[in-house]
């Protein structure tokens, strides 16, 4: 059964009318049946509807020492109280109570204690007491005394020559003091606060106080005045210091005065958090502001500090400031800082912000980071008055340091300097449109630059233009982007004559709003409208339409450009136009010379036409005729045993197998532009003849053009192929096997390309390149070799350089599958490298690229056995999305001191040891900054270190680690060994974990919370869901209405798709059926993980109350007097219940509405 709501009583109100004194009191009283009364009660009969104004308050006078028991009412002190020995003078004994003295005095006989008391002794049922317009003299203790009576305001006294406190405030929070003078207590403080929150102390004046003009202090283990604020406040000639904040934690400080006291103006002792700003602390006799036992986290900023006799600011023991931001503040005293002790807790103090946008305490600049250091005993040598400042900037170029304890230094940064705004204009750009060294061909042209003055704004820029063919330089006021520090001029010259070509001169000037000049250095140019002159060809070039038998065509011109800029190209231009075939050779070579000839080789028969064109340095264009030449097809020629291939432009077809061969350099290719192509067929020796295939040039190198393909080369001694000083050669489609040495060798040997080979079984290495740079191999086959199965190395003072090697095979190789050695700038992608002792090492090697390889199963032998070796000496190398998997001893191996600056990131690690660091440089970094990829293994759709795995299922670390966001990568670091004091770590590992989390509720917007009460019968449900990894899917909103039927799902609206999604839907509720309902929201993710909260309830209740008139309440229309009584009866039935009911009286008299409305809580 439903309890029948009863109404609470509430205090008498006095009401008072506006034209007449009217009073009528509303009186309220419970009832046991339900029932709720409102009694309004006329003092004053005749007036039956009376206009009503409201008063609260009851006046009462006094003249002597009282006590003041009257709740609610307003003490008035009539005339002054002189020499009174009455202790507890006026005594405050309830709450909401006013003293106003109106000026008078309160005076003791210096004997009695205090001059106003008022302490709670009731367990904090008292408060909400004012004091004010008093003056309070002459008292032992305390003035006034103030315990344990929270939303206190003192304002308007005057409070002096008290034997011990001014004003005394314990235990009071929320506390004003305003507008008060407290002077000359001898014994101890001007105002003393203690274990009070939530102060304002405004329009202080404390002075000549014998000990603190202010102390605010907590107790010890229970700091106390949290939130306070002191403001536009003034303590000076006080006998300790002026204002102490002790204990506590927050309080705000901002335009004190605070000078002339015997200790510190300023004392944080252990005062966290604490800010300071906007005051002027001088001229105290110890230090200006002091911070001792830890004041933790306090800013102390824009504020003068200047001419304390001790310091302008003390580190005091233990510990001084800690954490705390000491920025934008004058300094001019003649020590500034003293440091007593910093120990470790103090070192995070800074006396710089970083450089922000702002207005400085002292001093011209537009930019705030650290303070302006002066020295008044100094005449102006101050350290900010006599640092360097190049740039003009408003900073010192150099830092202040201020103390040196052991390790631990204390220094502004960011010092400020007096030299703002005293440097010239900069130049910082001159785009491509013109600049020095131009050469140009049109009349028209744009001249540009971008100056900027570290202070202040550009005014002007000026050109000063001396063209071809003029005597003086003419000066010219460019135009302006914008105006600003950073601008870019510009200026449209049209001057240049085409009958005068030449040199030209010119250069910028450029003054600020300082009005400081500066112009750039004498910049130079040509002027050069003219084409270089007609070209011609010149011997050994084909005539037109003639015919050649050669497979290449000779093509030499020469050009000149007369008194112009110089030629600065030519392009050669051959096009094929046999059939339908258009292939356009385009070659553009800078010019060297007046005579340039160029070797178009390797052409098949047919048509082709040819022409140059000569470009000079300010882009005139010249073209010779175009010519026609018909060449005949290149020769072919037959082998069948060793030979020399001497014979350019030929094709070599070997037509059948060389066996067993004792001949060395079997086929020795003298000739360049050749091809052998052996047919499928094989060049056998008899393993002591040396080379298979040879061919070698002089050490200055040759463009060889040599084709090798369709062999099989076995047997050699010492290669089974050879290139020494060859270039531009391919080899592709190769079996090379059985050699008792090298497989391929090829020195010094560049440009080449290397495709589909398979270099297996020979006894030493399969494939060794030297000191060759820019090839490319490809498909390459390297297996059960002696050595190593692929080398690539360079020599001191010749690296191997800009090689590309992709899809690489080394397998079962007796040393390294793959050796990278003295060698810079090369790639290695998509490799596969097993069983091989080491997989690959990287020697003496930087900037090399490792990615996308797969290095597995390493065996003993061969000087260790690892993955990934880096040794002597490896910098900036990249090793990225590789597996390396199994290997018998360490995934990785890092064996240098030098190793620096490498990165390996994004890996799969999982071995029984993944690394071993036995020498460390520094620099080499196991992870990249966080950022969106592909990841190796693993999901997640980031990258940034490396997945750590162990395959025998110990120490396996990216599996094992904690993951409390899902974010895909491990909570703490991965610790790698290494030596001495250098420790290596991989600090984004990568987590098993990514997105196993369910989707979280964040949000249930007041639109409908839990125990919420609705009478639409629409009622919207919104929910905001995240999750930490992956989208959204889905949010159902689970519902069970009034009828009682179990709950039932329904699919929710999102507002977009994210991991971060508000759901909506809207209820239809039916008004037959009214009562509890219950619901609770589901939300799944992309990967299917579910969640929900908890079961939320509410009442739908769209039926109003039912309310009526009780017994002795007046008939309508009826006439009352003196009083009006109103009785109500109610009760909403199966509803919600009665949460209120609302009185209302209007005064109908006149034209004048005043509604007297008062709402209840139905409590009872």
């Amino acid at each position: 059964m439903r309890n029948i709501p009863r109404i609470k009583p509430i205090p008498v109100v006095s009401w008072l009318a506006a034209i007449s004194t009217i009073a009528l009191t509303i009186f309220f009283f419970p009832n046991a049946f339900g029932q709720s009364y409102s009694n309004f009660t006329s003092r004053e009969a005749g007036l039956n509807t009376p206009l009503l104004n409201v008063t609260y308050t009851t006046s009462i006078s006094i003249s002597s020492c009282s006590t003041l028991d009257t709740p609610g009412a307003t003490y008035n002190l009539t005339a002054s109280i002189t020499n009174s020995a009455t202790s507890y003078c006026i005594n405050i004994s309830t709450n909401n109570i006013t003293l106003d003295c109106g000026g008078n005095t309160i005076d003791g006989n210096d004997v009695a204690t205090y001059g106003i008391w008022t302490t709670n002794t009731s367990a904090k049922n008292f408060g909400n007491v004012t004091i004010q317009n008093c003056k309070l003299t002459d008292w032992k203790n305390a003035a006034i005394y103030l315990a344990a009576m929270d939303n206190s305001t003192l304002r308007w006294l005057n409070v002096s020559s008290s034997a011990t406190n001014g004003i005394r405030v314990i235990n009071s929070n929320n506390t004003i003091i305003e507008h008060i003078r407290t002077e000359y207590s001898s014994g101890s403080r001007g105002i003393d606060m203690v274990a009070s929150s939530n102060f304002l102390l405004n329009n202080i004046t404390a002075y000549g106080n014998g000990a603190d003009g202010i102390r605010i202090a907590g107790t010890s283990g229970a700091p106390g005045n949290s939130q306070g604020r002191v403001i536009n406040s003034t303590i000076l000639y006080n006998g300790g210091r002026g204002l102490r904040l002790d204990t506590l934690f927050n309080v705000y400080i901002n335009n004190l005065n605070s000078s002339h006291n015997a200790l510190a103006g300023v004392d944080f002792i252990s005062a966290d958090g604490s800010v300071l700003i906007n005051s002027t602390i001088n001229h105290n006799l110890r230090e200006g502001i002091a911070g001792s036992f830890g004041a933790d986290k306090i800013n102390i900023s824009n504020n003068r500090i200047e001419n304390n006799s001790w310091a302008g600011i003390s580190h005091q023991p233990t510990f001084g400031f800690r954490n705390a931001f000491i920025y934008n503040n004058f300094f001019n005293n003649s020590v500034n800082v003293n440091v007593s002790n910093v120990g470790a807790a103090g070192t995070a103090t800074a006396y710089n912000f970083t450089k922000v946008n702002g207005t400085r305490v002292y001093g011209a600049g537009a930019l705030l980071g650290g303070n302006y250091w002066a020295n008044w005993t100094g005449g102006g040598q101050g350290f900010s008055q006599t640092c360097a400042d190049a740039n003009f900037d408003g900073f010192c170029d150099t830092a202040y340091t201020l103390n040196i304890n052991g390790t631990i230094t204390t220094a502004d940064y960011l010092p400020y300097s007096d030299n703002y705004d005293k440097g010239l204009p900069s130049f910082v750009e001159i785009p491509a449109t013109l600049a020095n060294s131009s050469n140009i061909s049109s009349i028209t042209t744009y001249f540009n630059i971008t100056a900027f003055d570290l202070t202040t704004n550009i005014s002007t820029c000026f050109l000063s233009l001396q063209v071809p063919g003029a005597a003086w330089a003419t000066n010219f006021t460019m135009t302006n982007d914008n105006r600003g520090m950073n601008v870019t001029c510009n200026y449209t010259s049209a001057s240049f004559n085409p009958s005068f070509q030449g040199a030209f001169f010119w250069k910028f000037w450029a003054n600020d709003s300082s009005s400081n000049h500066n112009e750039t250095s004498l910049l130079g140019g040509v002027f050069d409208s003219k084409a270089p002159t007609p070209m011609n060809y010149t011997t050994l070039t084909p005539d037109n339409a003639s015919s050649i038998s050669s497979t290449s065509i000779v093509v030499n011109v020469t050009s000149s450009d007369g008194s112009g800029t110089g030629v600065a190209n030519l392009t050669f231009t051959l096009t094929n136009i046999t059939g339908t075939d258009m292939t356009e050779l385009n070659r553009t070579f800078i010019y060297g010379f007046y005579n340039y000839s160029l070797n178009f080789t390797s052409l098949a028969s047919g048509t082709y036409l040819f022409n140059v064109t000569a470009t000079d340095y300010a882009g005139n264009k010249n073209t010779t005729e175009r010519r026609t030449v018909t060449i005949a097809a290149g020769t072919s020629i037959s082998i069948s045993s060793c030979t020399t291939l001497d014979s350019s432009d030929a094709t070599y077809n070997l037509t059948s197998s060389i066996t067993d061969s004792a001949t060395s350099y079997c086929i020795n290719i003298s000739a360049n532009n050749v091809t052998l192509d052996c047919g499928g067929n094989t060049i056998d020796g008899n393993d002591i003849a040396d080379w298979g295939i040879w061919t070698n040039r002089s050490a200055a190198g040759e463009f060889t053009n040599i084709t090798i393909q369709n062999c099989k080369i076995t047997d050699w001694d010492t290669e089974g192929i050879y290139l020494g000083n060859a270039h531009n050669n391919t080899l592709r489609w190769l079996n090379v096997s059985s050699n008792p040495d090298q497989g391929i060798s090829a020195t010094n040997s560049n440009n080449s390309r290397y495709e589909h080979l398979d270099v297996s079984v020979n006894s030493l290495r399969g494939i060794r390149i030297n000191t060759a740079s820019n090839n490319v191999f490809s498909n390459i086959t390297t297996n059960g070799n002696g050595a190593d199965g692929f080398y690539l190395a360079g020599a001191s003072g010749r690296l191997a350089t800009y090689n590309i090697m992709t899809n690489i095979t080394a397998i079962g190789n007796l040393q390294r599958g793959i050796r990278i050695d003295t060698a810079n700038s090369n790639t290695l992608n998509n490799a596969t490298i097993y069983y091989n002792s080491i997989g690959l090492s990287l020697i003496v090697a930087d900037f090399n690229v490792v990615v996308n390889s797969t290095i597995y199963g390493t065996y003993g032998g061969g000087g260790g056995s690892g993955g990934i070796q880096m040794a002597f000496g490896d910098d900036s190398n990249n090793i990225s999305n590789n597996a390396i998997v199994n290997t018998t001893l360490h995934g990785i191996i890092l064996e240098s001191s030098a190793n620096t600056k490498n990165i390996i990131s994004n890996n799969f690690f999982n071995n029984t040891r993944n690394f071993n660091i036995t020498f460390f440089g520094t620099g080499t970094s196991f992870n990249t900054t966080q950022q969106n990829g592909t990841r190796i293994y693993s999901a997640g759709t980031q990258i940034g270190g490396n997945f750590w795995a162990n395959w025998t299922g110990n120490n396996d670390f990216s599996k094992d680690c904690a993951d409390a966001d899902w974010d895909g990568f491990c909570d703490a670091n991965y610790t790698l060994n290494g030596t001495g004091s250098v420790k290596v770590a991989d600090y984004l590992p990568y987590s098993d974990e990514y997105d196993k989390g369910v989707p979280s509720f964040v949000e249930i917007p007041a639109t409908i919370g839990n125990a919420s009460n609705v009478s639409s019968t629409t009622a919207f449900f919104n929910i905001t869901a995240f999750d930490a990894t992956t989208d959204i899917s889905t949010c159902f909103l689970s519902i069970q209405n009034p009828s009682g039927i179990s709950l039932s799902n329904v699919t929710m609206t999102k507002n977009l798709v994210s991991t971060n999604v508000t759901c909506n839907y809207t209820n239809s509720f039916n008004p037959l059926q009214q009562g509890a309902f219950l619901w609770k929201f589901l939300a799944n993710d992309s990967s299917n993980n579910w969640n929900q909260t908890s079961l939320f309830s509410g009442v739908f209740d769209s039926i109003a109350p039912f309310v009526d008139y009780y017994s002795s309440t007046p008939a309508n229309a009826s006439t009352s007097t003196g009083s009006i009584l109103m009785n109500a009866t109610s009760n909403d039935g199966s509803g919600t219940g009665i949460a209120n009911l609302t009185f209302t009286l209007t005064n109908i008299t006149g034209t004048d509405m005043t509604e007297l409305n008062r709402t209840f809580i139905y409590g009872f």
